[in-house]
């Protein structure tokens, strides 16, 4: 271990203590007092950049919380339950489309065969029946 020496003295790097090759200590020697110096005070542009840094974090850190506490907020929201005349509507209004959206599915199906086989009415004719068979089939 090579203990530090004040300014102009050499030290010895071996136990030889040879003259030749030794390194001088250039800092000032520093008594363990001072061991740890003050910093310099740091220039008000980086006071001011760590502070925006400072906020923006703090911002960060506030939108997470709002989002941890709207998902809390929403995952206790009651659940809904409907009435026996709600379920009973909605059942019908089911039915009902699904009775009518093969009508409406057949209608669609009918004006595309219309416009694919304007000049072939052989063709126009069996599409028409193949829609018809399947819609009396499927209502």
């Amino acid at each position: 271990m090579i203990n530090a020496k004040p300014s102009g003295e050499p030290v010895f790097l071996s136990e030889d203590r040879l003259e030749r090759g030794y390194a001088y200590c250039i800092s000032p020697h520093r008594s363990s007092a001072n061991e740890n110096p003050e910093p310099a005070p740091r220039p008000a542009v980086l006071n001011r950049y760590e502070e925006e840094k400072q906020d923006q974090q703090h911002k960060v850190e506030l939108a997470k919380l709002e989002a941890e506490w709207k998902q809390y907020t929403d995952s206790k929201k009651e659940i809904k339950v409907k009435t026996l005349a709600d379920q009973k509507k909605e059942a019908a209004d089911n039915e009902y489309s699904a009775m009518m959206g093969i009508h409406e599915w057949a209608d669609k199906k009918r004006a595309e065969a219309a416009e694919q086989h304007k000049n072939d009415s052989e063709r126009l004719k069996d599409a028409n029946e193949a829609i018809a068979k399947i819609e009396r089939k499927h209502s």
